[in-house]
């Protein structure tokens, strides 16, 4: 294996832990956000982050079997669906921002 296909497995597969530890921060965030009735915009966030780390999952395995066109669409995909999801990102914080200081306004 070739010294960047070592370094292109390393960072994708860091980048998927780091994905894994995202979601469970989600999930305690979905929990907290139930008593406001908030959670749905999150849940999908969280299905975003999931289809995240399935597509580090395909790029890992289109580095070790040296899929170079797999590799190729992959990561014009992540650019398009980065952008999408951190649109969405911010559009649920900024939902959720909002949601919690009117209910602090009303107690």
């Amino acid at each position: 294996m070739e010294p960047i296909q070592v370094l292109s497995l390393v960072c994708s597969s860091i980048g998927a832990v780091l994905f894994l530890v995202a979601v469970i921060f989600e999930l305690k965030i979905i929990k907290k956000l139930k008593q406001i009735k908030k959670s749905v915009s999150w849940n999908i966030l969280t299905f975003f982050t999931i289809f995240f780390i399935l597509g580090y999952v395909v790029n890992i395995v289109s580095i070790i079997g040296e899929f170079l066109v797999l590799q190729q669409v992959f990561g014009a995909l992540v650019f398009l669906f980065g952008a999408i999801f951190l649109l969405l990102i911010i559009i649920v914080s900024y939902n959720t921002y909002g949601a919690i200081f009117d209910a602090a306004e009303t107690s």
